[in-house]
């Protein structure tokens, strides 16, 4: 009997590591990093030279099919070849006009500009000025515009300890309604490094990257923390639609510094943020870029992709830092031959290919 129960125990034995070898062998299928096939060499999709762009500062692709190069002065509109259409705006003190633009946001038939974090000023998508209005709070960069003007972006305090963010929604005439989340530390990584290999201004960090990452979706707005891997996303009514948490498996990844207690201890343990972008793509798929510290010096952003449910579909290595995925195209920010600033784009060999073989995966909301 006992050597019965011996030859069981060991039967049991055997079979659960055979099940764990099955389980992993399955995590590792369902969750393999693939990689977004190159078609052909990048080509310059925008050569800013036509309109005299010294620095981009953001790119943006409207709801309506126009793109939108940015700069602190001057915001230039091209049509879907690549064309220079024109310019929307201009400086000044006048309505209508700006002194330092910080950034841009679009709903279905408006631009939304962030004049110096103190002024939205809203023009039509023909770019004829309509209105502006002051802001109650400081308006930090990107945000995200409703149908009905309203606002869902970080307002910034400055206190002993650094600048303060905190997720806010802001009426259509610029006034605080509601805070979604508790304020969290938003001056971790400013840092710009010059050309000439000193510091600018700020504080350590090789991405350049605000705590707070912002998508827009068409029906709300995707917010994360640069501190862990935890997204959500909320309606233009500040309610809590669905959360996103935790990498689909296990990689190296940015440890969570939320809990951490001096700036100190931050840049040394963590000098760089965990996320590098959050973007949509024309099937509003959410893509979370991702990348280690070593894949970084390789130029290697890891994309974690979701479906506008928040269902993890699969992860895909970028061979460049993404501004925008759309369909089969992925844009970025470069310098030409001679240093010029262009928006350059690579053609997806597999991006089709990918989405329609991959099955949906888990749900993480």
């Amino acid at each position: 009997m006992q050597q019965r129960g011996a030859v069981l125990i060991a039967i049991i034995f055997v079979a659960m590591l055979i099940g764990i070898g099955f389980f992993k062998l399955h995590q590792s299928m369902r969750f393999e990093e693939l990689e977004f096939i190159k078609e052909g060499e990048e080509e310059i999709f925008i050569d800013t030279r036509k309109s005299g762009a010294k620095l981009i500062q953001e790119f943006y692709l409207s709801r309506w099919g126009k793109y939108y190069v940015l700069e602190q002065d001057k915001i230039t509109e091209w049509d879907a070849s690549g064309n220079l259409c024109g310019e929307i705006g201009s400086t000044g003190q006048g309505p209508g006009e700006f002194t330092g633009i910080i950034g841009m946001g679009v709903n279905e038939e408006k631009i939304f500009i962030n004049d110096q974090g103190r002024k939205i000023i809203i023009y039509s998508r023909k770019g004829e000025f309509l209105r502006q209005f002051p802001l109650d709070t400081f308006l930090a960069g990107n945000f995200a515009a409703s149908n009905d003007d309203e606002i869902i972006g970080v307002t910034l305090s400055s206190t002993e300890s650094g600048k303060i963010g905190q997720i806010t929604g802001l009426d259509a005439k610029g006034r605080i309604k509601y805070f979604l989340q508790e304020p969290k530390d938003h001056g971790l990584w400013t840092l710009r490094f010059s050309k000439e290999g000193g510091v600018a201004g700020g504080i350590i960090n090789p991405e350049n990257l605000p705590a707070f990452i912002i998508c827009p979706a068409g029906n709300g707005v995707w917010l994360a923390h640069n501190s862990q891997y935890f997204i959500r996303f909320y309606d233009y009514s500040g309610n809590l639609v669905r959360t996103i948490e935790g990498p689909p498996f296990s990689r190296e990844t940015t440890p969570d510094i939320s809990s951490q207690r001096t700036r100190n201890d931050v840049h040394r343990r963590n000098p760089a943020p965990l996320f590098s972008a959050l973007i949509l793509d024309e099937s509003n798929r959410l893509y979370v870029i991702t990348t280690s510290r070593k894949r970084r010096k390789q130029k290697i952003y890891i994309a974690d992709i979701y479906s506008e449910e928040g269902n993890y579909l699969l992860s895909a290595k970028c061979q460049a830092k993404p501004k925008l995925i759309n369909n089969g195209f992925l844009y970025f920010i470069s310098e030409d031959r001679e240093g010029w600033p262009v928006i350059k784009r690579i053609k997806i060999k597999n991006y089709h290919e990918i989405f329609s073989r991959r099955p949906t995966g888990i749900q993480k909301n």
